[in-house]
């Protein structure tokens, strides 16, 4: 014989996909009339339903741009992106934000997002060579090469006590190779990779440069 339904009220369970935050996350938090020990459940889902935007305003430049390094280390480009997208809307954007911010747009393949940025950043700061040099690659793979020469032409000008006097080979390589002066371009890019022991991720795109032509 079945046994009878239970007559009590049935209670409804969340499915794994539920939203564990409600609509009004504020109605979590006490008003005036409840008492000051809130049950330390309501609290803890009230903090967990703070939105990314708010925690993003508390943080300082260079507490974003750490957040956005180890995100971009985890491959986390959407993370990367909402750390470096509020460092650079701010006033005191950094030329290093606008950098980091067109490298991971150039990543994702938005070229003229990453060139609009790379550009702010020379903008901002036309001391940073590696901006510039990326923002004349970044021409380059979009074919304007005229953009590109423009954008480069005050790398020639790096000292050879420069932290990154390895550009300058570098970036005239990369005239070679869009004038077709392939042995040139080897000569010179060559030369910039003995150069340069500091950024081993730009090295391994001019190895690549290197293999093309050859």
């Amino acid at each position: 014989m079945p046994s009878p339904a239970p007559t009590g009220p049935r209670r409804r369970h969340r499915s794994r996909g539920t939203n564990p935050c409600p609509r009004r996350p504020d109605l979590l938090l006490p008003s005036r009339t409840m008492p000051r020990l809130a049950d330390h459940r309501l609290m803890t889902a009230a903090t967990r339903c703070l939105t990314m935007s708010d925690t993003l305003h508390s943080l300082s430049q260079s507490e974003l741009l750490a957040l956005a390094l180890e995100a971009s280390r985890r491959e986390d480009a959407g993370r990367a992106l909402a750390y470096l997208k509020e460092a650079s809307a701010r006033a005191d954007a950094s030329p290093q934000a606008l950098f980091m911010l067109g490298s991971e747009y150039a990543q994702l393949g938005l070229m003229d997002d990453a060139k609009a940025s790379m550009a702010r950043a020379v903008e901002v700061g036309p001391e940073l060579a590696i901006a510039r040099f990326q923002l004349g690659m970044l021409h380059v793979t979009s074919g304007e090469v005229d953009a590109a020469r423009a954008a480069w032409a005050p790398l020639a000008a790096l000292s050879a006590d420069h932290p990154q006097a390895y550009l300058a080979a570098f970036h005239q390589g990369m005239l070679h190779l869009v004038a077709d002066e392939f042995d040139d371009a080897v000569a010179a890019l060559g030369a910039g990779l003995a150069q340069n022991l500091e950024n081993e991720a730009l090295n391994h795109d001019m190895r690549r440069v290197i293999d093309a032509i050859e």
